[in-house]
């Protein structure tokens, strides 16, 4: 028969057909959406494991660089996602979004003039990204530039009215320059978009000078999901933050480096901070929080025998077990009324158990709710809640619990000993 004669497809190895120039960006396309899906469920090493897959075959694809750097943050990796985002600040420069991305983890990592100098980039590539206003308020604001700062904060809630975390920065920013009244105004324009946020009436009424019974749970959980890759780094190097370090102490001065304890209860235990500093004190440690990505934070240190997600009272008021010793860092700044905390440990404390704990400081007869959100607490109500409960304060040591604006914040120091076995 006549006609063109059909070329001979070409094969590869073991006889294959070859799937042509098109087969590696499908593949890609693939694995790309397969991470995504990663990312989103929050399988941070299935994610990451992903695009870096891809980055072996597309090493010059930002956007790539860009996710990776995103998983990178959110698994704690700064150094990573630093060297992530600059390859794709490297491979597309004109976007403020990678410049804005880049100078987010500078600013975590204290590297202040670096993340100033990216900011500055975006802001000349996109003045109409909020985000880059937001990273130069943070900047500012640890550079004690507080006029800078405001003004950041300004631009930013006009640009993206409805992100409400903007107003609560600012109102706290104008509230410590003494600018209170303009606060109190924020607050009720955040307010009027959003009328059932919790977290915005917790703060109205600490900037109105009205105390409350407790922190809701939202204003918790928010504040410190938001701060779970940062809050070590932060705490300890910014805030100089040492309460668990200084509890530890307070308990080995009254007992001796030898003191050990068979079960301990970490209440509101974070990242972990407490866990580390009584890692040999106790035989079995479990730790309660209410942000899950505090837990997660928790449970890469390796410490805890056992981690559980709740409020304090509601895990304690169910729980089975009873601990020798229990230990509260800086956790009823968020709880006026201790009441309810105090009745659900007597619960579950062994007969002579410890509770070791700490307060921000007033002159109250009970507490009060400050200007910052937290709360303080007076000795005289600490005395009479131990009493009202069968323990007897051991121990009260006035201590710097940590620094706000350069200035450090007065608090307390408590040991307390179960004394009575009649039920609370």
């Amino acid at each position: 028969m006549g006609g063109k004669k059909r070329k001979k497809r070409k094969t590869g190895r073991g006889g294959r057909k070859h799937r042509g120039p098109n087969a590696s960006t499908v593949g890609i396309g693939e694995i790309f959406t397969r991470a995504r899906g990663h990312e989103r469920a929050g399988r941070l090493e299935q994610a990451e494991a992903d695009y870096r897959r891809i980055l072996q075959i597309a090493p010059k694809d930002y956007h790539v660089h860009f996710n990776l750097g995103n998983v990178l943050i959110r698994q704690g990796n700064t150094a990573g996602a630093a060297e992530a985002f600059g390859q794709a600040v490297q491979l597309a420069p004109d976007l403020a979004v990678n410049h804005i991305h880049l100078g987010n983890v500078y600013y975590l990592q204290g590297h202040l003039e670096l993340a100033l100098a990216e900011y500055k980039l975006a802001l000349d590539l996109d003045s109409g990204a909020a985000g880059v206003h937001l990273g130069l308020s943070n900047v500012f604001r640890q550079l004690n530039r507080p006029k800078e700062a405001i003004r950041a904060l300004e631009k930013a809630i006009s640009l993206a009215p409805d992100q409400m975390e903007l107003y609560d920065n600012l109102a706290n920013l104008l509230s410590r320059q003494g600018r209170t009244r303009e606060a109190v105004t924020i607050i009720k324009r955040a307010i009027a978009r959003d009328p059932d946020n919790p977290t915005l009436g917790h703060l109205l009424a600490a900037l109105s000078g009205k105390t409350t019974d407790a922190a809701p749970n939202r204003y918790v959980i928010d504040r410190f999901d938001s701060m779970a890759t940062s809050f070590d780094r932060h705490l300890v190097k910014d805030l100089g933050y040492r309460t668990p370090k200084d509890l530890h102490r307070l308990l080995t001065d009254s007992y001796g480096d030898q003191a050990f304890f068979e079960t301990m209860m970490d209440l509101g235990c974070g990242t972990g901070l407490s866990g580390q500093a009584f890692a040999t004190t106790a035989r079995h440690i479990t730790g309660i929080d209410i942000s899950a990505r505090m837990l997660e934070k928790a449970g890469e240190k390796g410490i805890y025998h056992q981690l559980i997600l709740g409020s304090i009272t509601e895990i304690l008021d169910r729980a089975d077990a009873a601990y020798d010793l229990f230990v509260a860092a800086d956790v009823f700044v968020y709880l006026g009324n201790l009441d309810p905390v105090f009745s659900a440990i007597r619960k579950r404390a062994r007969p002579q158990a410890l509770v070791l704990f700490s307060t921000e400081s007033c002159d109250s007869e009970t507490w009060q709710l400050c200007s910052t959100g937290r709360y303080a607490h007076g000795r005289g109500y600490i005395r009479d809640l131990a009493d009202e409960h069968g323990f007897s304060i051991l121990e009260c040591r006035p201590e710097n619990i940590r620094k706000e604006e350069q200035e450090w914040v007065r608090g307390d120091l408590f040991l307390l000993q179960l004394v009575s076995t009649a039920t609370a």
